[in-house]
């Protein structure tokens, strides 16, 4: 449960340009399923999408990392654990 799945669009180029784009309905239903299962960070990729490329305290819900991108904008994990609930998220940290 606690390895995270990353879910990514594909998109059109180079030499397989007669495919269209993965829908981002059908990211954002990929992301339901791994929940629906017991995955615990699930994420979608390569869509404009806000809050789906964060990771979420699986316990109090919080935001812990902001990520847009392949930019973090804040990450509120204090020794690995959720600032509001004390959850421990599993990772490598330091």
């Amino acid at each position: 449960p606690a390895i995270p799945w990353h879910v990514s669009a594909f998109y059109p180029t180079y030499r397989m340009t007669d495919r269209p784009p993965t829908p981002a309905v059908t990211l954002l239903k990929a992301k339901e399923i791994g929940h629906e299962e017991g995955l615990r960070f699930v994420y979608t990729g390569n869509i404009q999408d806000s809050g789906c490329e964060s990771t979420w305290c699986p316990s109090c819900g919080s935001e812990l990392i902001d990520r847009r991108g392949y930019s973090i904008g804040a990450n509120r994990l204090v020794d690995g654990q959720c600032p509001d609930c004390r959850e421990t998220v599993e990772g490598v940290w330091s």
